[in-house]
């Protein structure tokens, strides 16, 4: 008995154990779904660069996307798109047909780059901002 219970838990670390497995490739969200295209091209005053990121898993289709108010895309599951915004505060929403909207409030500053990936908790919408500053 004394040999079963090491060989069992040696057993139960060891055979979990998988190989990692690549994502499914990320798509650009088609242009017939992005609502304000004068975003997805920087400008003079627009040198904030925000990447959104619709994770594998997600469950739900058609997930509605809303920046400071204004619809800016339905995204589906695997999906990015880039929007270039002003510095300073924006709100950015995730607004799924049947479940709780998620968001997350942006404090943009000049030379950094923001992602923001939109999970699913427990059934529920999730958005993280990982933001990025360029240069030294």
């Amino acid at each position: 008995m004394k040999l079963y219970l090491p060989a069992l838990a040696l057993l139960c670390l060891t055979g979990c154990a998988t190989s990692r497995t690549t994502p499914p490739p990320r798509t650009s969200v088609p242009a017939a779904r992005r609502f304000e295209s004068y975003l997805l091209k920087p400008s003079h005053r627009r040198t904030c660069p925000v990447t959104i990121v619709r994770e594998p898993g997600v469950a739900g289709s058609g997930l509605n996307l809303f920046l400071d108010g204004d619809q800016i895309a339905r995204v589906t599951v695997g999906e990015v798109m880039t929007v270039y915004l002003k510095p300073g505060r924006h709100l950015l929403v995730a607004k799924p047909l049947f479940s709780p909207p998620a968001n997350v409030r942006l404090q943009l500053r000049s030379g950094g780059a923001t992602t923001v990936h939109i999970t699913d908790r427990d059934g529920n919408f999730a958005m993280k901002a990982v933001v990025r500053t360029r240069g030294p």
